[in-house]
């Protein structure tokens, strides 16, 4: 009689090139990076232009920069933690999808506002292509 073996001894294991792991990465957008530092933030908040709609408000500036820097804001007017964090997907995903039509060389900051609490993400995304687009394309 044969000994036990133990699970992981007889599964298969898959392991990815370290090329093919870096694209299976979904979340990655290929020109932006995070606004982490409250100081990019707030000098957004100050001197950058913006763009309000019924969902969001979008402050954007020229960073001169090859690639865009991006952030997302929900405060507590929007909800709960639940409902703020979706909020921040959808514009996200919005963001995401729309990426390669944005303009290079900007910092973006979207500020959630009450309006986005029942939305889809589809109509943020046609509110994204229909007046944050153009509004940055014009400047």
């Amino acid at each position: 009689m044969n000994a036990p073996v133990a699970w992981h001894q007889s599964a298969p294991v898959l392991r990815l090139s370290a090329d093919a792991e870096n694209l299976t990465n979904y979340n990655n957008m290929l020109y932006t990076e995070h606004i982490k530092d409250n100081k990019l933030f707030l000098r957004l908040y100050r001197k950058g232009k913006y763009t309000a709609t019924e969902y969001f408000t979008a402050y954007y500036m020229p960073n001169k920069l090859p690639f865009n820097r991006f952030g997302i804001t929900a405060g507590k007017k929007i909800g709960s933690a639940v409902v703020r964090n979706r909020a921040k997907r959808i514009l996200r995903e919005a963001y995401r999808k729309n990426e390669l039509s944005m303009p290079i060389g900007y910092d973006i900051v979207f500020v959630a506002r009450p309006g986005i609490v029942g939305a889809k993400t589809g109509d943020i995304e046609r509110v994204l292509v229909s007046k944050i687009l153009k509004s940055m394309k014009s400047q």
